[in-house]
C-alpha cells in the first residue's frame, strides 16, 4: 500500500495532505489500498505458481487461478473440468498439494473426493480492485 501511496505522492508533491470530504487522507484512500492489495495478490499468486516444480501441476495451478473468476468456492468436478486430469489419483494429489500450498481449503474432507467443496482463502479471491492483464491494478 505504501508503495502505491508513495508513487502517487511523487506525482503530486505540491498537494497538501489534509482530510478530504470523505474523511480520507489523499495518500491513503480506498482505491490505493485496493490497488496495493491487488499487487500483493498478483505477487503471491505468481510466487505460488513459480514455486511448483512439476510442470503439469504448474499449468493446473495457472488454470485454477484463471478459471476461478469471482468464485470463492469450487467443487471437485469444476476443478477436474478446468484442469482435465483424467487420473483420479493425480487429481487427489494435486488438490492435496493446493491445500498444503494454501491455495485451496477443503471444508468437507471426510466426504468422498467427488463430493468435496474447496474454498479460496481471501488472499486468492478476486479483489474488487480488479487487475488488468499486464498485472497492474486498473
Amino acid at each position: 500500500m505504501f508503495s502505491v501511496a508513495y508513487e502517487r505522492s511523487l506525482k503530486n508533491e505540491e498537494q497538501k495532505i489534509k482530510l478530504d470530504n470523505n474523511s480520507e487522507y489523499p495518500l491513503i484512500k480506498r482505491e490505493f489500498i485496493l490497488s496495493a492489495y491487488s499487487l500483493l495478490q498478483i505477487e503471491v499468486r505468481d510466487n505460488c505458481i513459480s514455486s511448483v516444480d512439476y510442470e503439469p501441476w504448474k499449468q493446473y495451478l495457472s488454470l485454477l487461478f484463471e478459471k476461478r473468476g469471482k468464485k470463492c468456492k469450487v467443487t471437485y468436478s469444476e476443478i477436474k473440468k478446468w484442469v482435465r486430469e483424467p487420473d483420479a489419483t493425480m487429481m487427489r494429489e494435486f488438490l492435496a498439494y493446493c491445500t498444503h500450498l494454501g491455495v485451496l481449503h477443503c471444508e468437507n474432507r471426510s466426504n468422498s473426493l467427488e463430493s468435496r467443496v474447496y474454498y479460496f482463502p481471501i488472499l486468492f479471491q478476486q479483489n474488487v480492485g480488479v487487475t488488468s492483464s499486464v498485472g497492474h491494478p486498473t
